[in-house]
């Protein structure tokens, strides 16, 4: 099984906070999987680092959601936390982050405005009651 903790940031403007991938091109929730013997919440506060090189404290569960991948069956477990939204966020330099390779852009977007992956099918309306 492989466990992912990802997280969810909206600005004022109810904007998502989205990274476009290089790999697949398209755009979607930071975060990353959990390294054997972590911890959920450390999973979540490297990844951040890693990927924007940026600190901050997380809130609370957003939503968890279970599944099997299409390419090998593989079970999953993706765990979106909710962050509290910074400045920060609003002037990330992808060049200073260790992971800078893994993404082509990162900011704030209009949800309906991007192609971005969206698991599960219903995460709009889970980010935005």
């Amino acid at each position: 099984m492989q466990v992912k903790a990802r997280w969810v940031i909206v600005n004022p403007l109810g904007q998502i906070f989205l990274c476009k991938l290089k790999k697949w091109d398209f755009f979607c929730l930071p975060g990353g999987t959990m390294e054997e013997w972590g911890l959920l919440d450390e999973c979540l506060k490297r990844e951040i680092h890693e990927e924007l090189w940026v600190d901050t404290q997380i809130w609370d569960v957003l939503y968890i959601n279970n599944f099997l991948r299409k390419s090998n069956g593989e079970s999953v477990v993706d765990i979106r936390y909710s962050i509290p939204y910074s400045e920060v966020f609003d002037t990330i330099d992808l060049d200073v982050a260790s992971h800078w390779f893994e993404n082509s852009e990162v900011g704030f977007y209009d949800i309906d405005s991007v192609q971005w992956n969206v698991q599960p099918e219903n995460l709009k309306e889970i980010i935005f009651w």
